[in-house]
C-alpha cells in the first residue's frame, strides 16, 4: 500500500492537471522555482503544512477536498455504455459545481484529441 503523502502527492499532481494548472504557475503563486515546486510534488522535498494550505487555495478546494479526491471516482462503472461521457461525472458531494465543469472541459479537450488521433492514424494507414 503507498504511503499517505504519495498519495496526496498523486492527488495534488492529479487535480492540477486537471484544473489545468501547469507546474510553473504553481510554483510562481507558491513563490518558488518550478524545479522546487516539481521537487515537492515527486516526493524529492518535504510538503509543508504551510504550502499544501497554499497549494490547495491555487486549486481553489479545501484539504478535505483533496484528501477525499480519487480519480476513480469521477465516472461510473456504466460510462462506457454511455455515448456521452460528460454525463457520467461522478456525483459526489466534495465536487463543487465549478470542479464538474473543469472535469467536464477535460474531457471534451480529450474527445477532441483522440478524434484528431484518430485522423492521423486514419491517414497515415492510407499512406502505408
Amino acid at each position: 500500500m503507498e504511503n499517505f503523502s504519495v498519495q496526496v502527492l498523486d492527488k495534488i499532481r492529479k487535480m492540477r492537471d486537471l484544473k489545468g494548472i501547469k507546474q510553473e504557475d504553481m510554483a510562481l503563486f507558491l513563490g518558488i522555482s518550478q524545479q522546487a515546486y516539481s521537487k515537492l510534488e515527486t516526493g524529492e522535498s518535504e510538503l509543508s503544512l504551510q504550502k499544501l494550505e497554499k497549494i490547495t487555495e491555487k486549486l481553489e478546494i479545501s484539504l478535505q477536498t483533496l484528501l477525499d479526491f480519487s480519480p476513480h471516482n469521477i465516472f461510473q462503472n456504466n460510462q462506457l455504455k454511455n455515448k456521452n461521457p460528460t454525463q457520467n461525472i461522478y456525483q459526489s458531494p466534495a465536487f463543487s459545481p465549478h470542479e464538474k465543469t473543469l472535469y467536464e472541459k477535460v474531457i471534451e479537450n480529450l474527445e477532441k484529441e483522440n478524434a484528431r488521433l484518430a485522423q492521423t492514424v486514419e491517414a497515415l494507414l492510407k499512406k502505408a
